[in-house]
């Protein structure tokens, strides 16, 4: 909105004092926005997978990044390659299976060795169960039974 007013203002004094308006580019906010400015998209083959893009902004406190979409914007009509716009906002393209994903740079790894089990996993689910059934009160086997069903405070 402030660039909006601000280019209005620009265009208002230049018609007044009779002075030629430059148009000014500005880089997209968004990656929903850029997305639709770069060359190499139409020629993709892939189909390309993005999560979000209209939530995904410049990382606060990059310069050098915000500096590097500034000057491939830097032209009104400017279409740059999507590699060099994706990794301004911090994500990177990766090939899974039949198609391309822009995923962020920083990723989350599960624990492939999470530790030792827990003790009643040991015994397995049915017997588990069969278990829990046989302590259960007949005035648990009635909260248990109904709509509500039996909480944890009701086991005790």
């Amino acid at each position: 909105m402030l660039r909006a007013n601000l280019l209005l203002a620009i265009t208002a004094l230049c018609a007044a004092t009779a002075l030629p308006v430059v148009a000014q580019a500005f880089p997209p906010d968004t990656l929903a926005e850029a997305l639709p400015r770069t060359t190499d998209r139409a020629n993709r083959r892939v189909p390309l997978l993005v999560v979000g893009a209209e939530s995904v902004r410049q990382a606060w406190g990059s310069n050098d990044l915000s500096q590097k979409l500034h000057e491939l914007y830097a032209e009104q009509d400017a279409k740059p390659l999507l590699s060099d716009v994706v990794s301004c906002f911090n994500r990177q393209i990766v090939p899974c299976a039949s198609v391309q994903v822009i995923a962020p740079l920083l990723r989350y790894g599960i624990d492939p060795y999470p530790g030792k089990p827990e003790e009643w996993a040991r015994i397995g689910r049915e017997r588990a169960s069969r278990l829990l059934f046989a302590s259960l009160s007949p005035a648990q086997w009635k909260t248990a039974s109904s709509p509500q069903g039996i909480g944890l405070s009701d086991l005790q």
